[in-house]
């Protein structure tokens, strides 16, 4: 066990989970953090140093990479209205938002295109053929294409693959695929 006077000259950065806050803390005092913008206290350390030059310097490497990172564009594709008839769209669109809220959190920009047109087939006079070109078209300025396990069920989501494929787009099926991808 470390005294109190190596404790109080160590160095150690933390994450906030609530507002992503990066910050530096030189007296970390058993992990224990209140974050200094959202005061959210439920913060854990992240990785100790033995001087603070060393913690800036990390930090400074995890915001570049953070950065590169928030420049990559994921679309996420699968079953909006199924072959059902409609009747999961609601669980569709919490699947599909729940999916790219993940991945918006892992660093990434995600175009999810279930919340872009969301209910639009009650309010909109578009036809299902409009919605499926606009979508094609905000495919091919993405990325990558993370695709939900529910694709089988929707032929616009296949649809959008064999143009990410034409596209020479990386697809996903799995989260820690895009995570090993752009690892570097």
């Amino acid at each position: 066990m470390r005294s109190l006077s190596q404790i109080k000259h160590s160095v150690s950065f933390a994450v906030c989970p609530n507002c992503k806050e990066i910050f530096i803390d030189d007296y970390p005092l058993f992990g224990s953090y209140i974050c200094p913008d959202c005061a959210s206290s439920k913060i854990a350390l992240e990785r100790g140093f033995d001087n603070i030059r060393d913690a800036e310097d990390f930090l400074d490497k995890l915001k570049e990479k953070v950065r590169k990172k928030r420049k990559i564009v994921i679309y996420v594709s699968g079953a909006y209205m199924g072959n059902d008839g409609g009747k999961n769209i609601n669980k569709n669109i919490l699947f599909a938002r729940d999916c790219a809220i993940d991945l918006w959190e892992r660093g990434y920009t995600v175009i999810c295109p279930h919340l872009n047109t969301q209910y639009f087939e009650r309010d909109c006079e578009c036809s299902y053929d409009d919605y499926l070109e606009g979508d094609i078209e905000i495919v091919k300025r993405c990325d990558a294409v993370f695709v939900l396990h529910n694709y089988i069920d929707s032929k616009g989501a296949q649809k959008e693959i064999e143009v990410a494929k034409e596209n020479n787009l990386p697809i996903f099926y799995k989260i820690e695929d895009i995570e090993r991808y752009y690892e570097n």
